[in-house]
């Protein structure tokens, strides 16, 4: 057997994240202004109250956090789920869950180009050509929130990532600074905007702008009609709050606020990253600040445009009953209640922002768990392959390139699309090995001595290791929310699609796994010697 249990003695990663620049990565991934939140969960769960939901949601969330935190402490390298999972459970669990995970990454790429396109640049056009009485500008948000204009904006902003990421992690930390604070204004606008916008001027200019750019022009406005239809078919908009429904926004909410922890993929390049300090600040910090944030956003909106018309619009829209030119996604609303163009290019640059920061986060995502797993043997040695000059995993980056514009085009093209419902309920069950793996941190005998050389190895309460409290209660967790999704069908989560694309993608990696053992053990490599020791910095 060889000696040689790594591709190399060292990853050829360098640290050029700050903690602080990971707060600023997690708060961005997490995607405070996507839309699911503020309008599939309204109609779904109409009624719930979204911000109350939102509050629970980032409560029974906060173990999980601190898990991801502890175990990043003491396991600070790149791949991050791929190493706690394959170094505490086994290879085969952890390669199965995290190459499955990464595919369910990629998946996002397509909805991030939308969201570029659709939400933030096709709403902030359609609101300039409404205050200026432009059609010209109103012609340019529709070719933007088109199939054509979607697939182009994606695959311009998948080329533009991967270059960045192409020339290092120092070069996309620069650029995320503009992002975060593209982010940041965006949210301080918005919330200038609710709170100073009373109920009736935001239904004249929401029903001023699609008299104007679809002729919808009926007694009592667009709003109105859009209440009267919904209460038509037998929901009863000013129900009073149902706290079942409130609590089950958790699963909607959840899609979002558990992506504190995405930045421990990259924890080989974050400065820091064995301090526990810091590794609670960037993930624990940035899920608790997500979420009374996202919560505070929630509650303005219901304030400026009334209940009514909030679930109304919100129902309305995810089930496809509005034919307009712009759909009154979250931030068309927001804009068209401000007006003012440069308070409206504020408002529509954040979500641009918050959808361009998606696209890197697919590709870090799924990246560094490939890069991982090549570092390990696992995956072909040209996955793991460092650009000297850029310091970065060029080969890996190429060709995760070519599968996500392959995924673009497919998602928008054919129906195959319906797959990506299932990541909601497949990362439930990544979470889930996660968690369980902090659990049995303290406990299993081939991880011992990395835990007793930790920083959280002398953290306890009564005599249990806190890893062990907050992992075991983050995996029932996760094991919660993945039953809830198949409780609520209309979560579109149930349903063989998204079964067979779930445990089809777990299988094929796990049989991968097996052969590549065998292939590698032929040549003299015993894989699962990795398994034993912490990879590479």
């Amino acid at each position: 057997m060889s000696t040689e249990v790594f591709v190399r003695k060292a990853s050829g990663l360098v640290r050029e994240m700050s903690p602080m620049s990971a707060f600023a990565y997690n708060v961005l991934a997490i995607g405070i202004l996507f839309p699911w939140l503020y309008l599939q969960a309204p109609a779904v769960f109409p009624q719930a109250n979204i911000a109350v939901g939102v509050l629970l949601c980032g409560l029974i969330l906060i173990p999980m956090w601190y898990t991801y935190s502890w175990l990043s402490a003491s396991m600070p390298r790149s791949g991050g789920d791929y190493v706690f999972q394959t170094r505490i459970l086994s290879g085969w669990i952890g390669f199965g869950t995290t190459i499955m995970g990464a595919f369910m990454a990629m998946l996002y790429a397509a909805f991030a180009g939308w969201m570029f396109s659709a939400i933030g640049a096709a709403p902030m056009f359609a609101v300039w050509g409404y205050a200026a009485q432009n059609l010209t500008l109103l012609n340019i948000a529709n070719w933007l929130a088109s199939p054509t204009g979607v697939i182009v904006v994606s695959l311009i902003i998948l080329a533009t990532s991967t270059y960045k990421m192409v020339r290092g992690m120092g070069a996309f930390v620069r650029v995320q600074w503009v992002l975060w604070w593209g982010l940041v204004a965006s949210i301080l606008t918005m919330i200038f905007v609710l709170a100073t916008t009373n109920r009736a001027a935001f239904l004249d200019s929401f029903n001023g702008f699609y008299a104007w750019a679809a002729g919808i022009s009926v007694q009592g406005g667009f709003a109105q009609q859009l209440i009267d239809s919904v209460t038509a078919s037998g929901i009863a908009l000013n129900a009073p709050t149902n706290w079942l429904q409130t609590f089950a926004v958790a699963t909607i909410a959840a899609n979002s606020l558990v992506w504190a922890v995405l930045a421990v993929q990259q924890l080989g390049e974050i400065k820091g990253a064995n301090v526990v300090k810091n590794t609670n600040f960037f993930i624990v910090g940035s899920g608790v600040f997500s979420t009374l944030v996202m919560a505070l956003l929630a509650a303005l909106i219901v304030r400026a445009c009334g209940l009514e018309f909030f679930r109304a619009v919100s129902i309305s829209s995810w089930n496809g009953q509005i034919d307009a030119p712009i759909q009154p996604w979250v931030g068309f609303m927001v804009s068209i209640a401000a007006r003012n163009p440069i308070l409206v290019f504020l408002i529509c640059f954040g979500f641009i922002c918050n959808a361009y920061q998606v696209m890197h986060n697919v590709v870090i995502q799924s990246g560094r768990i490939v890069f991982a797993a090549a570092v390990d043997r696992l995956l072909p040695d040209w996955l793991s392959v460092v650009n000297p000059r850029f310091r970065s995993p060029l080969n890996m980056h190429v060709l995760l390139a070519v599968l996500i514009a392959i995924w673009i085009l497919a998602y928008n093209l054919t129906s195959v699309g319906l797959i990506s419902l299932s990541a909601s309920a497949a990362f439930m069950i990544y979470f889930f090995a996660t968690c369980l793996s902090g659990g049995v941190f303290p406990y299993l005998k081939h991880v011992r001595a990395i835990y007793k050389a930790s920083p959280i190895a002398n953290m306890s309460v009564v005599g249990i290791p806190w890893i062990t409290v907050t992992g075991i209660t983050g995996a029932i967790v996760s094991a919660v929310l993945f039953v809830a999704y198949l409780i609520w069908p209309a979560l579109g989560v149930y349903n063989a699609v998204s079964m067979v694309t779930i445990i089809g993608t777990i299988v094929i990696a796990v049989i991968y796994y097996f052969i590549r053992k065998s292939y590698m053990k032929s040549r003299g490599i015993d894989v699962e010697l990795a398994f034993r020791q912490l990879p590479p910095d």
